[in-house]
């Protein structure tokens, strides 16, 4: 699975948990860092819903034209707060590990 978030915390998190639930996770902190790598089209992407430089329904448009499937995205926002989701986007999560989604 892949994390776009612009949060160190929020990466060490994941990472911590990835590895104690032996689960492969790969983090960038932009759209940029992502795009210099291959991902199957099918893997979970976390995008944070403001990341720092753009907000992250530009980023799930962006990857959903690529391809991409599995598109949630995750906020430290309540989540009833967050309106207007593209219908492809799965879900709309807090920042804590995604463990109960996979």
């Amino acid at each position: 699975m892949v994390l776009i978030d612009d949060d160190d915390l929020v990466h060490d998190a994941w990472n911590f948990e990835a590895k104690r639930s032996k689960r492969k996770l790969k983090t960038f902190f932009n759209l940029e860092q992502f795009r210099r790598f291959t991902v199957n089209k099918t893997v979970p992407i976390f995008i944070d819903y403001q990341l720092e430089s753009i907000d992250g329904v530009s980023v799930a448009n962006e990857l959903h034209a690529l391809g991409f499937e599995n598109i949630y995205l995750a906020t430290g926002q309540p989540i009833d707060s967050v309106t207007n989701l593209p219908v492809f986007v799965k879900s709309i999560l807090g920042k804590e590990f995604p463990s109960h989604v996979l």
